[in-house]
């Protein structure tokens, strides 16, 4: 979030100064700057820490500030400090601050609950400086809305670890100044306190010191408030949809002008899905419990109970994620002479290994963690097993014709790949790659590259490749390294279409779930190589609202781009809203929360009539079938649901959908549509 330089420029010793200025009222977080130590606690018990004794050794006697505590998904026994959490002696504006080390118990701070003041906005800041950290991005401050009865109603959260002066994904390694980091904060009715978490999932320490939330006068919320709201479209139907030539398989086509999914009989539709359907057994503890007593833990014949749902609700296929659970399913209901229910189905090139043949960095680091690291296009073994697995996939679906297709891979971390080519296989195709470049002529590289006092001194291509200037390149030799980047995404590209194609001729193939965000950051980072994506049948994206079911002209103005780079049709592969009302503790994606159900429907009503009049967009699947969860710190509580966790669809929103998605089966979509079109609420 943007927040104005007059207010950036707030530091806590300045509230008292602003207040008067501004209006501003004074800081609601009791022991803020963590100077007042009043009690010391051993980390014995995460869950029921107890005061220090005698008998404790010395090093594990940690100070705690009044009014916080600090608590861990289950005990792990003695720490060191450095493995845990305490009070350094650093600080930001004094001599202390609050940290959170390398501790596998991942371990949080919780404030205790304080009155946030009614009905006005707040601005939450604090300041952060981590050091040492691992490959992902999982450090963040949370704060947490509650009611008067202290139930969660919803979360706004501060994404702490993301390297801001470096165009990557993954958290810095190494020394930080403090950063400054605030988000703002608009209570909804009923909400009252609010808690404050500071969690740590990562290697590494971080160190958190002056903690402020301070309400805002009416014109300061307003400068801080989302510029936009997008006009839902009026829906201009068609009775029915026509058919063009049946293949027998579904595949895409344009026809006047206008995209469209056609399915294997030739009917002209749109991939309306719900993801992660064959996920349940391991989301949601509440519905697994109600498969495993009622179906015996066969989560196909959970499923087969949910079709006609799907159907009524007007769906058209499931999303990513559904998997081997559908392929029972539908094998099943084919036996019974039972229309089956289309699917898709994800493969995961960067999942072959578990990381053993991504890309790192010169410090043997990979640029974000699981699926998200890109691999190493030009490993042998990687080829290798991958095609294994793409074999071993295929053979189930073949000849079968409710397979919608296969999405390739989810969210893979394209940033700034120029600083990860430290693999072997990669540097070996790189120093091949520069040799025909410079057809051979290291001393044409070193001319080409050097410029005022930077000069390169190469005596061969192999020294380039044992030390390849990732570091400040010179601009000659950053054109040249991002050169390779489009070479290494052209080869990863073309060695997924084609595999998949030598074992299945007959299905689409669904590109990389791009997790962009807006024009702006995709343009940053994947502007040199987007093109080459043209060879996917499908382009996809996932895309979530920024705020209160809103999607703003950058994000809108994203798939506009993308389309226009590939010349592809577009599928966003999941979106999602949350809702205060469903009772869940919403621990992630504060901007996409709204109050109340019906608020939700609207939300998903604007956001697929807009996306269904763009004239190249055959598809959008909703993030999820049931509420998530999962471990300590990941995949916390989210109101992500078509149906709650006692297996009842929660209206109106289900209401809406199923109108919703009618009017997109019937939408009388035209050529030339823009994002430009959409109109906004200034």
């Amino acid at each position: 979030m943007k927040i104005q330089a007059k207010l950036s420029i707030r530091v806590l010793v300045m509230a008292g100064v602003l207040s008067l200025l501004w209006g501003k009222g004074p800081n609601l977080v009791p022991n803020s700057s963590f100077e007042e130590l009043t009690l010391s606690i051993p980390p014995i018990n995460f869950q029921l820490a107890r005061p220090a004794n005698a008998t404790d050794p010395p090093e594990y006697r940690v100070n705690i500030p009044d009014s916080w505590r600090i608590v861990s998904g289950y005990s792990r026994g003695y720490l060191p400090k450095e493995q845990g959490w305490g009070v350094a002696d650093q600080g930001h504006t004094g001599e202390h601050s609050l940290y959170l080390g390398d501790a596998p118990a991942f371990p949080a701070w919780y404030s205790e609950d304080f009155p946030i003041k009614p009905d006005a906005a707040h601005l939450a800041e604090a300041y952060i400086q981590p050091s040492g950290m691992g490959y992902h991005d999982y450090v963040r401050i949370i704060f947490s809305i509650l009611d008067q009865n202290g139930n969660c109603l919803g979360y706004e959260q501060i994404v702490s670890a993301r390297a801001e002066t470096r165009n990557i994904r993954s958290s810095d390694f190494g020394e930080l100044d403090w950063r400054h980091k605030q988000v703002y904060i608009r209570p909804r009715p009923g909400q009252a306190k609010m808690r404050i978490i500071i969690r740590l999932i990562n290697t590494g320490v971080v160190y958190v010191d002056d903690i402020a939330v301070s309400a805002l006068t009416p014109s300061e919320a307003a400068e801080l408030e989302p510029p936009f709201n997008q006009k839902t479209p009026v829906p201009r139907k068609v009775r029915k949809q026509p058919r063009i030539q049946a293949t027998g398989f579904y595949r895409v086509a344009k026809v006047e002008g206008v995209w469209w999914l056609v399915d294997p009989e030739g009917r002209l539709t749109w991939s309306i899905g719900i993801q992660s359907m064959g996920n349940i057994l391991w989301e949601n503890p509440a519905l697994s419990k109600l498969i495993e007593e009622k179906y015996g833990g066969d989560q196909s014949r959970y499923l087969q109970d949910q079709i006609p749902r799907l159907r009524n609700w007007n769906f058209t296929t499931s999303g990513s994620w559904s998997g081997p659970a559908f392929y029972e399913l539908n094998t099943r209901l084919i036996a019974r002479n039972e229309e089956p229910f289309p699917s898709f189905h994800f493969i995961g090139f960067t999942t072959v290994g578990d990381q053993e043949y991504t890309l790192r960095n010169r410090e043997g680091i990979v640029n974000d963690f699981g699926e998200h690291a890109m691999v190493d296009p030009f490993n042998p073994e990687w080829r290798e097993r991958a095609e294994e697995k793409v074999r071993e996939i295929t053979s189930l679906y073949t000849e079968i014709p409710w397979l919608v297709g296969y999405f390739v891979d989810n969210e893979i971390n394209m940033r700034n790949l120029t600083k990860y080519l430290h693999t072997p296989h990669c540097r070996q195709e790189l120093v091949r790659w520069l040799q025909e470049r410079y057809a051979d002529d290291i001393g044409a590289l070193n001319t080409e590259w050097s410029v005022g006092d930077k000069r390169y001194r190469y005596g061969s291509f192999d020294q380039v490749g044992e030390d390849i200037p990732d570091e400040d390149p010179s601009p000659k030799a950053e054109e040249a390294l991002r050169g390779f980047v489009r070479h290494l995404m052209k080869s990863y590209i073309d060695f997924t279409v084609d595999i998949i194609h030598k074992h299945d001729p007959n299905h689409l193939i669904i590109g990389n779930r791009f997790a962009l965000g807006t024009k702006t950051r995709g343009v940053a980072e994947v502007g040199g190589f987007i093109d080459l994506f043209s060879r996917y049948d499908i382009v996809c994206t996932n895309l979530y609202a920024q705020s209160g079911g809103s999607y703003g002209p950058d994000q809108m103005a994203l798939l506009q781009y993308l389309h226009e780079k590939t010349g592809r049709p577009l599928l966003i592969g999941e979106f999602s809203f949350h809702a205060n009302e469903s009772n869940i503790p919403l621990d992630r994606w504060g901007g996409k929360i709204v109050a109340t159900m019906g608020e939700r429907g609207e939300a998903y009503n604007r956001t697929m009539l807009s996306w269904s009049y763009l004239p190249y967009m055959v598809g959008a699947h909703f993030y999820k079938w049931c509420n998530g969860y999962g471990p300590v710190g990941r995949y916390r509580g989210r109101n992500a649901g078509i149906v709650n966790d006692q297996n009842e669809p929660y209206q109106p929103f289900v209401k809406m959908v199923t109108e919703t998605n009618d009017h997109v089966l019937h939408a009388r979509r035209k050529a030339g549509g823009h994002v430009n079109d959409f109109e906004y609420i200034q």
